[in-house]
């Protein structure tokens, strides 16, 4: 999924794949990276209610282009989050069984029966986490 013209986001991965993540471009070159604050902010986005997923992710994140010495580089900045904590037993029912109120029958449409559902696959709320990772590094 990609969001934006002049700052440009692009979310990739899936809930059960090896990692979710995003590539961000338009940033300037020699904006300051907080990495305290990036974690903080991806701290703040796991689950932990009662009613939300038991799934528990440690969130951390790579970033692998676009910086120098904790300063962007104005080149895209690639940012990655590995899925530690995803059990794809939980989804032996898919697809034969697509879930009601959620994206599952779309997606093996859209597909053609051969997306990756367990959890969600790319609709999933997992994929927050590349969003938030990302919203970070645009914060004033």
């Amino acid at each position: 999924m990609r969001l934006g013209d002049t700052l440009a986001v692009t979310l990739f991965g899936e809930s059960h794949g090896l990692v979710v993540g995003a590539l961000v471009e338009g940033i300037p070159p020699g904006i300051k990276i907080d990495a305290e604050s990036l974690a903080d902010d991806l701290s703040k986005r796991s689950p932990g209610g009662h009613l939300s997923s038991k799934r528990r992710e440690d969130d951390e994140c790579h970033i692998l282009s676009g910086i120098n010495e904790g300063f962007t580089t104005g080149w895209p900045i690639l940012l990655i989050i590995a899925n530690k904590d995803a059990r794809s037993s939980d989804y032996s029912f898919l697809p034969n069984h697509p879930r009601p109120g959620h994206a599952d029958l779309p997606e093996l449409i859209r597909s053609k029966g051969h997306s990756d559902l367990r959890g969600g696959g790319g609709n999933s709320a997992r994929l927050t986490a590349g969003l938030v990772a990302a919203a970070n590094l645009c914060r004033p």
